[in-house]
């Protein structure tokens, strides 16, 4: 195990996890993977991981749809020192755990189409692709 501890709070905003979370959101929209809008709430549910000076390096942020019976995965984020060493993946596990304790029959999230590197740890994980979004620029209509 490569988290010193896990924690998972009901809230993101009261959440030690709530400043990397932002801070990580907003390096990732300076890279242009990310859109402005931020894919989840203050509200949202986090599950974070700890260093051993009990600091936050990597952080899951998701919430749970009962009528779908889906756990939708919002964000997620590991500390750049911390990556490729199996932070993310006992993230993973806890929240795939509490879908299953919450009644979800299936969990979702999306990546940006050209954070690659997560693509590959997508596929080492075995998981399907179900959808791509697209974003169409309207335009100005006067």
């Amino acid at each position: 195990m490569y988290l010193s501890a896990i924690r998972s709070e009901k809230t993101l905003c009261h959440s030690k996890a709530f400043a990397f979370v932002i801070r990580e959101y907003a390096a990732l929209l300076a890279l242009g993977h990310v859109e402005p809008e931020l894919p989840f709430a203050n509200q949202s549910q986090v599950c974070y991981g700890l260093d051993g000076a009990q600091q936050v390096i990597a952080a899951v942020v998701y919430s749970y749809d009962p009528n779908k019976r889906a756990m939708w995965l919002q964000f997620s984020a590991v500390e750049a020192a911390h990556r490729q060493r199996g932070a993310y993946r006992e993230l993973f596990h806890e929240v795939s755990q509490a879908a299953r304790k919450a009644g979800a029959v299936n969990l979702y999230a999306g990546i940006a189409t050209d954070n690659h590197a997560m693509h590959a740890i997508a596929g080492r994980l075995e998981r399907q692709p179900v959808m791509v979004r697209y974003r169409y620029t309207l335009d100005d209509p006067s």
